[in-house]
């Protein structure tokens, strides 16, 4: 509750300053600007790189509600080459 206070507190009387702090130009800007689109993209192919429904688990609930075995961390593995 006092998190919530000091923040509603911090909004309230926050004040922009007047003056530019930063600025950042030609091939700086782009990178600036492409970092969190990578990051971004990143995270995108992370989520395929596993499974989704694992990820938010469905597959769990699925495999509990048809009461079938869970699966150990070592079924999960990738077989090796």
């Amino acid at each position: 509750m006092a998190t919530a206070i000091v923040l509603a507190l911090v909004f309230r009387c926050w004040q922009p300053i007047p003056a530019v702090v930063g600025e950042v130009e030609g091939p700086g800007a782009i990178l600036l600007r492409a970092l969190p689109w990578a990051g971004f993209g990143f995270v995108l192919v992370a989520t395929f790189v596993i499974d989704h429904f694992e990820l938010f688990t469905l597959k769990q609930t699925l495999r509990h509600a048809r009461r079938l075995p869970l699966a150990t961390a070592a079924a999960r593995r990738a077989p090796r080459s």
